[in-house]
């Protein structure tokens, strides 16, 4: 089954990738949490801000896979590096796509080490203001 929505204004991050791996993705995210000291609750809940508790649950149970807001949400709230980003994007059937505006500052924040989502929303909005895009 292919997935081919696309977000506004932006290419279409599924281009060439047709499904998602549940099976590698909730393995690859505990791998992750385990490895950088994470609990859910860093994640998910109103402090966190990453991801609402009932997405989280949908994609810890494994019935739906992350829609493109919240798999780029999950990358910055897994503190991940740009091949951590890389490969939890392609399980979840998708990828940053070259030259797109949101995906390239997305990149940046990831090289900078801005993690709280706060902060990289800000700078993604930032760039786009700079471009007199508005479709983040």
């Amino acid at each position: 089954m292919s997935r081919l929505t696309k977000m506004k204004g932006e290419n279409d991050i599924f281009s060439g990738i047709s499904f998602w791996n549940k099976k590698d993705l909730l393995a690859y995210i505990s791998a992750l949490m385990t490895r950088k000291g994470l609990t859910a609750s860093d994640i998910d809940g109103k402090n966190a801000g990453y991801v609402e508790k009932g997405t989280w649950y949908q994609i810890q149970s494994g019935n739906n896979p992350p829609n493109p807001k919240t798999a780029r949400r999950l990358v910055f709230a897994l503190h991940c590096t740009i091949d951590e980003a890389d490969e939890l994007l392609s399980f979840c059937g998708m990828r940053f796509v070259d030259g797109n505006e949101i995906d390239e500052c997305l990149r940046m924040c990831i090289q900078k080490g801005i993690y709280k989502w706060p902060e990289v929303q800000n700078s993604v909005h930032e760039a786009l203001s700079a471009t007199k895009s508005n479709s983040f």
